[in-house]
């Protein structure tokens, strides 16, 4: 599985965006998962999935 931090924003000529999925596999019993990005941090729980 790669890195979440490899994605490398080198690529982007300025002025110009990218936009796409992050996907990541969480153990079965899992309470909560935090993930930070450059727009926050996010907390994520089982309920959200209800």
């Amino acid at each position: 599985m790669e890195d979440l931090n490899d994605q490398d924003y080198k690529d982007i000529l300025s002025g110009k965006s990218m936009s796409g999925y992050k996907v990541i596999e969480a153990p079965a019993n899992w309470k909560k998962i935090e993930l930070a990005t450059r727009q926050g941090a996010f907390l994520i729980e089982p309920k959200d999935f209800v």
